[in-house]
């Protein structure tokens, strides 16, 4: 008797960015659900929309309900998806794009073949005010639909259509998933990331097949302003660089070879047919036609030269997700209601015991070093009755540590323990009892206008992930400067406009080298009461905002709010050593500073390193930090001394009278150097900024005379701190680097030296007319 060969299972991943589109995308979940071959999963991915992830929670229903943990962009969201997918396949279909109701049963049907990796279908347009004369079947690409030239039997082809697709999930798996560098970000019309995913699945796949079979139909909304020879040839433009960016990656001959045939034969018959239909007087549009084929293919070339000018200069290099859970066991829907996900928080698992945990930040390769910790943060009010915590993306982390918080009061780190990726709640409960309890803080009576400022050097990629991350802070009233400083190509520039197409973001362009004339030129443009700082290797806290605010309402006098930096990633040794040397990412004790009430436990003070926090996260009373003269700019990165800008402005602020609060919950992740390199470059700008400000101390009359007032007390706390760092080796499973390792001894000894160069630095930097002092 043979045996019966079961069919595969198949999910289906709908993407959606905007409200907007609210009654297509009901429509679109409708219709998956009326299908004759029944999905396992139907998975809703809300690409960094709060509002319409709200909504979708209330009205969805039968559906496994996400949020995009990828950055933003239609790559992430696909990705995000297929990590929660459990079944062999994963149809794709668009939040605007009905399927037929025998749409997945005539996809799947040929997956009997082992060698087919993927199946697409037709995508037929549904035009909103009826298909534009001008507007010829040809082009119909240019809406995301199946165009006049495609097969019209099942046929095999190099790539399928992206409003009506599906993978084998292990294919997805092995290839990485979606290039985040491809695909459309909200209403800006690149593409091509369908295209080089099926070049990338066949390429070391010999005999595998990409079949497009026209009978698995989907109808696609077309808005009447896609109709507009404006956006046709606007989209046109955007494909000519998707392609271009396809071809750097998989090379010409494999993005191009349909395009060839297509460009030598469709279009000019389409010009040919438009001219005969106008001259015969059988269609007065058919020039028309014939215009916008010519029109389009122009501007497709354009931008295709473009796209391969920008390739050899400043194009991004591939980027490929690990497919966020692809190593832990995935989350099943509860049968009727919506499951939710958010980066940085908890998920409960269906059967209501384990806990979901996501890490603060990507990361983009596996840990290579044995102390290396999984990140992440965790609210103790979201714990009960559940007995176990599950990491997502844990392969090759034996440890994980755990920012410990309930609700907005932060208890403090643990560090624990994960084999597999779980946490027993019973270990995690004895680790939390040694924190300090939680403290209460009353609600923010208010929501001042805050200007974010964001200074870059010529880091687009890092920038990505940080921009991302503030815009989707809940904080009602904000807006961001981002300064690109001292640019050496468009790399930057060209991201931040084609990516971050939002009333909120402002692009501002500072010639002139270093981190503090950066942040002085966000200073003078910057509208918000407060300004908050932050650096372009950082993921902010959803509620970073909300809790600087809190800060300033702690003294009637604050000038200044500092915050939580904790490292967001920990995986190789030199990440190790940093975060073991400094000290402004574990005090988790609420402070108010000023010289009305000075610290006991702080002989030095003012003039305390580390005590206050750092540059990557502090926020300032705009009018007091202009009347101040802004920040020193012959410190900080970019100039000779390397830092030293944020201790001074810290001290400033308290010697002028004001008062300094460390708000704990403020909270910004960082991500630390990742090589020895790297490591050592930090050292020398840390210590070369050290010295450089000391420098400035001694310089000055008055701050001279009260930080020697402070010198023989500062010594003897100094000292025993110094032997107790330096001598004692690293405890058995902290994640401690040993300092007595001879590189990393090299790196502090590098600190050391480049302490004692920061006086020469800093009085160069002042010779050369760089700079100003404050």
């Amino acid at each position: 008797m043979s045996a019966v060969i079961e069919p595969p299972t198949v999910s289906v991943v709908i993407c959606s960015y905007t409200v907007e589109r609210w009654d297509l995308l009901m429509d679109v979940i409708d219709s998956v659900h009326a299908q004759t071959f029944a999905p396992e999963q139907v998975i809703v991915v809300v690409d960094h929309n709060e509002d319409l992830y709200k909504r979708l929670i209330a009205a969805a229903r039968g559906v496994t309900l996400v949020e995009s943990i990828g950055p933003r962009g239609l790559s992430g969201a696909r990705n995000t998806g297929v990590s929660r997918v459990t079944s062999d396949i994963v149809a794709f279909l668009d939040d605007d794009a009905e399927a037929a109701p025998d749409w997945l049963e005539r996809l799947t049907a040929l997956y009997d073949d082992p060698d087919v990796l993927a199946v697409g279908g037709r995508v037929e347009p549904v035009w909103e005010t009826g298909r534009p004369a001008h507007f010829g079947e040809e082009l119909d690409w240019i809406v995301g639909c199946s165009h006049r030239g495609l097969p019209r039997v099942a046929s095999e082809v190099r790539n399928v259509i992206g409003a009506n697709m599906s993978f084998r999930l292990d294919v997805l798996q092995r290839v990485g998933g979606f290039n985040l560098a491809l695909g459309r970000q909200g209403t800006r019309p690149l593409g091509c990331e369908e295209t080089e995913i099926c070049i990338r699945s066949t390429m070391g796949a010999p005999g595998s097949r990409i079949v497009y079979e026209p009978a698995a139909l989907v109808r696609h909304h077309v808005p009447a302003h896609r109709g507009t020879l404006r956006y046709m040839l606007a989209r046109s433009w955007s494909e000519g660089i998707s392609k271009a960016q396809v071809s750097h990656v998989v090379g010409h001959k494999r993005a191009l070879g349909p395009e060839r045939r297509y460009v030598r034969s469709v279009l000019p018959r389409a010009v040919f047919s438009g001219i005969r239909d106008w001259s015969r007087g059988t269609n007065p549009d058919g020039l028309g036609r014939a215009g916008a084929v010519v029109a389009v293919l122009a501007f497709t070339a354009a931008g295709y030269l473009r796209g391969r000018r920008l390739a050899h200069v400043s194009m991004p290099r591939p980027r490929f997700d690990t497919l966020p859970g692809q190593y832990n066991s995935p989350i099943r829907a509860v049968k009727g209601s919506p499951v939710s996900e958010r980066a940085s928080e908890m998920l409960p698992a269906a059967e209501g015991s384990v806990l979901e945990l996501v890490p603060v930040m990507e990361s983009r390769t596996l840990p290579d070093w044995s102390g290396a910790r999984w990140i992440g943060t965790i609210d103790y009010l979201s714990l009960n009755g559940h007995t176990h915590v599950r990491l997502q993306n844990s392969r090759g982390y034996g440890r994980a540590r755990l920012l410990v918080r309930e609700g907005s009061s932060v208890r403090g780190f643990v560090d624990v323990e994960a084999p597999d990726g779980i946490i027993d709640r019973r270990v995690l409960d004895t680790a939390a009892a040694a924190l300090p309890a939680a403290t209460s803080s009353p609600p923010v009576s208010s929501t001042p206008p805050i200007t974010v400022i964001l200074c870059t050097r010529d880091r687009a990629s890092l920038l990505r992930e940080a921009l991302g991350a503030i815009l989707r802070l809940d904080y009602p009233n904000f807006d961001v400067l981002v300064v690109d400083n001292a640019a050496q190509n468009t790399d930057t520039s060209d991201m931040v406009r084609q990516e971050f197409q939002d009333s909120r973001v402002t692009l501002i362009q500072e010639p002139v080298p270093g981190l503090s004339q950066a942040r002085n030129t966000g200073l003078r443009h910057a509208r918000g009461d407060i300004v908050a700082f932050t650096d372009d290797d950082v993921v902010v806290d959803k509620a970073w905002l909300r809790e600087i605010a809190a800060g300033f309402e702690r003294a009637p006098d604050a000038a200044c709010v500092t915050g939580l930096v904790p490292a967001g990633e920990v995986r190789s040794r030199a990440q190790g050593y940093f975060d073991d040397r400094v000290s402004w990412s574990k005090s988790v004790a609420p402070m108010v500073y000023s010289l009305a009430a000075p610290p006991a436990d702080l002989p030095r003070f003012p003039f305390c390193v580390g005590a206050y926090g750092t540059g990557a996260n502090f926020a300032l009373d705009r009018r007091t930090a202009l009347s101040l003269g802004g920040f020193d700019t012959a410190l900080g990165a970019g100039t000779r001394t390397g830092g030293g800008e944020d201790i001074d402005m810290f001290t400033r602020v308290i010697l002028e009278g004001y008062s300094l609060v460390v708000q704990p919950s403020a909270i910004v992740w960082h991500r630390h150097r990742d090589g020895l390199e790297e490591l050592r470059a930090q050292a020398r700008s840390y210590g070369s900024g050290l010295g450089a400000w000391l420098t400035k101390i001694l310089l000055n009359p008055h701050t001279a005379r009260l930080a020697l007032a402070r010198s023989p007390h500062a010594v003897r706390h100094f000292l025993p701190n110094a032997r107790r760092r330096t001598a004692r080796p690293a405890a058995a499973g902290t994640g401690a680097v040993d300092p007595r390792d001879p590189q990393l001894a090299k790196v502090l000894r590098l600190e050391l030296i480049s302490v004692a160069r920061g006086p020469l630095n800093y009085l160069l930097q002042r010779l050369s007319g760089e700079s100003r002092s404050e």
